[in-house]
């Protein structure tokens, strides 16, 4: 499990706060701190005894009573899912739960579009010239 880097922070913070604006009263977003394992080896051992997840996606939306799942992952270039996050994906998607990875708000914003989240406002340019 590894440390959430300061790229990855920003770009799930602002992932956070374009959520913020535009998610539907009643859903919920959390941040699942799996990063917090990747200290010494005993505390990732009392971590899985706790039940972590090894590759579990950073942030969860909570909508009408199903956990839609995203890996955030810092802009520009993507890095690859390690093993344990796609093994992960692939145990959430099997329950059912919709997965995926974003890199900004534009990406989380189509995720969630796209699961059928309605969200508050439209979706924005993003940056493109109306």
């Amino acid at each position: 499990m590894a440390r959430l880097t300061a790229l990855e922070r920003q770009e799930q913070r602002a992932i956070l706060r374009w959520l913020a604006l535009v998610l539907p009263a009643g859903a919920v977003v959390l941040h699942v701190p799996n990063e917090e394992a990747s200290g010494s080896a005993a505390r990732g051992k009392a971590l899985l005894g706790d039940g972590v997840l090894p590759g579990c996606p950073d942030l969860c939306v909570v909508w009408q009573g199903r956990a839609h799942w995203i890996e955030v992952k810092r802009r520009g270039r993507r890095a690859a899912l390690r093993a344990t996050q796609e093994e992960a994906h692939r145990r959430l998607a099997l329950a059912g739960c919709p997965v995926g990875v974003a890199t900004g708000p534009e990406e989380a914003d189509a995720l969630l579009r796209e699961w059928g989240v309605p969200l508050k406002l439209p979706p924005p340019a993003w940056g493109r010239a109306a």
